[in-house]
C-alpha cells in the first residue's frame, strides 16, 4: 500500500506512474481514499496513449520506484479499465465493483483492510478526492446522516477528525472545530423539540485551510434558559469557531467556520 504522504511526495515530483517493465503509464490526476481506512485506494491517470482521459488504477499493489508510483499493469490493461465520471471526486459503487473485476482484485481483501466492500456505511462516498496533479489538496466534501442517539456523537467525532486530517488546518484549530462540532451534534441529539425526524445531518466542506461545517436537526428551536443551564454549548462553540445559528420552522442549522479575528461572538438568525 502507498500512504498519503508518499502519494503527496510523488505528486510533488510530477506524479509519474509506471507499469510493468517500467513502462510510463502517465501522470496522476486524482487520488481516492478508502472510506474505512482513509488510506489511498485508487488513482486516476492520464496519458496520450488513451487520448488524455482519466483512467482509474488501483493502489493495492503499488510501490515506490525512484519517486514514481509503480503498478503491475501494462498500458493495455490500464487503458481498457472501465470508465465512469470521476469529476465529482468519488467512485460510484458499480464502477468500483467493475474495477475490482477488471484488475482481478477481491473487494475487501486486496485494497480494503477491515470490513469488505458491502459493509461500508450507506450514503457515504466510497472514496474522496484528496490531491490534484499540482500536489495541493483540492476542495473536498463529506456528509453524514446520523441517528439521534448518543452513540452517534463519538462516531462522528472520530470520522470527522480522520477526514480533517487531510486538510491543511493547524492541529489546534482542527481540535477546536472537532470539539465545536461534537457540541453541536450533542445539541442536535438532545435539544430539538417535537422532532419530525429521528436523525440529524452533518456536512463538511474543506478548501485548503478554509472549512465550513453544518449540523442540521429537524425539530423546534428551544431557547436556552439560565434555569436549564442551556446556552453554555453555544458559548463554547462561539469560542472555538465562527458560529452562525439559523432557525426555521423545519429545524435548526448550526454553521461552524474557522475562527477569524474579525468575528466575535456568534450570530443568530430566525427564518419564518
Amino acid at each position: 500500500m502507498i500512504s498519503r504522504e508518499q502519494v503527496r511526495a510523488v505528486l510533488g515530483d510530477g506524479g509519474v506512474v509506471i507499469g510493468d517493465a517500467g513502462v510510463d503509464l502517465g501522470r496522476i490526476q486524482q487520488v481516492f481514499l478508502d472510506s474505512l481506512s482513509y488510506e489511498p485506494a485508487w488513482m486516476t491517470v492520464t496519458s496520450d496513449t488513451w487520448g488524455g482521459a482519466e483512467v482509474v488504477v488501483p493502489l493495492a499493489q503499488a510501490s515506490l520506484d525512484e519517486g514514481r508510483i509503480s503498478v503491475p499493469y501494462s498500458p493495455a490493461v490500464v487503458g481498457d479499465a472501465p470508465r465512469a465520471d470521476t469529476s465529482l471526486g468519488r467512485l460510484g459503487t458499480q464502477h468500483e465493483k467493475d474495477l475490482f473485476r477488471h484488475y482481478g482484485l477481491r473487494g475487501g481483501d486486496a485494497v480494503f483492510a477491515g470490513p469488505p466492500l458491502d459493509r461500508r456505511v450507506d450514503a457515504i462516498p466510497a472514496a474522496t478526492s484528496v490531491s490534484g496533479a499540482d500536489g495541493h489538496p483540492p476542495p473536498a466534501q463529506r456528509s453524514w446522516r446520523l441517528s439521534r442517539i448518543g452513540t452517534s456523537v463519538p462516531v462522528l467525532r472520530e470520522e470527522l477528525r480522520r477526514f480533517l486530517n487531510l486538510s491543511s488546518l493547524a492541529g489546534e484549530e482542527l481540535d477546536d472545530l472537532v470539539l465545536a462540532t461534537s457540541e453541536a451534534a450533542v445539541n442536535a441529539v438532545e435539544h430539538p423539540q417535537r422532532p419530525v425526524a429521528d436523525f440529524f445531518d452533518v456536512r463538511v466542506d474543506v478548501d485548503g485551510s478554509h472549512l465550513c461545517i453544518t449540523i442540521r436537526d429537524y425539530g423546534r428551536w428551544r431557547n436556552p434558559t439560565p434555569v436549564s443551564g442551556g446556552g453554555r454549548g453555544l458559548l463554547l462553540m462561539s469560542v472555538l469557531s465562527a458560529l452562525i445559528v439559523t432557525v426555521d420552522p423545519h429545524g435548526t442549522t448550526v454553521t461552524l467556520r474557522n475562527r477569524s479575528p474579525d468575528v466575535a461572538g456568534w450570530t443568530f438568525r430566525r427564518r419564518r
